[in-house]
């Protein structure tokens, strides 16, 4: 039985999955295009990868996943979602009827970064142990939920080719 309640629960989690990655917004894309050095193609894909990310976000909660953060590898991914909730009533539509709620986005605060930098100060091993340990553990949920080509073009692709610095200098304005 616990079998066939996991198959179920595959097959939901999937079909939920399937049905966000249908969602198109030309006016987010055609924005951040404006926004960024980038082709439209482009902005289409990071817009797909952004989807992937929010959905990844939701089901993590869900199921008492670890919690997602947004690195510094997927900043590119973080911009496009900046650009989605611009259109304010197509982002809280989309989270209504894909997730059943408004999904928050939450930014590093100074507060937060300056603990952390005390932290850090404070015990470097630990800071960087437990750093560690949140990065596997968001590794592992984005392979085994998302696959090894999606961890892949997010921790190894975009760090190379959206760096911090590369994504200051596609910025139009």
């Amino acid at each position: 039985m616990d079998n066939l309640h996991n198959f179920s629960h595959s097959i939901e989690r999937q079909q939920r999955y399937s049905n966000v990655m249908t969602y198109q917004n030309d006016n987010v894309i055609d924005k951040f295009t404006e926004s960024f050095d980038v082709s439209r193609d482009e902005s289409a894909a990071i817009f797909e990868e952004m989807k992937k990310l929010l959905w990844l976000m939701h089901q993590a909660s869900n199921e008492s996943g670890p919690e997602i953060y947004v690195h510094k590898e997927i900043l590119i991914i973080d911009e496009m979602w900046h650009t989605f909730i611009l259109f304010t009533r197509d982002y809280e539509a989309f989270c209504l009827q894909f997730f059943g709620e408004f999904l928050h986005h939450s930014p590093t605060t100074l507060r937060e970064k300056e603990q952390m930098k005390s932290d850090y100060d404070n015990a470097q091993s630990v800071f960087i142990s437990e750093r560690k340990a949140e990065l596997e553990a968001q590794y592992s949920y984005v392979y085994d939920a998302l696959g090894e080509n999606t961890l892949l073009k997010w921790y190894q692709e975009y760090p190379e080719i959206y760096s911090e610095q590369n994504i200051k200098n596609l910025r139009k304005y």
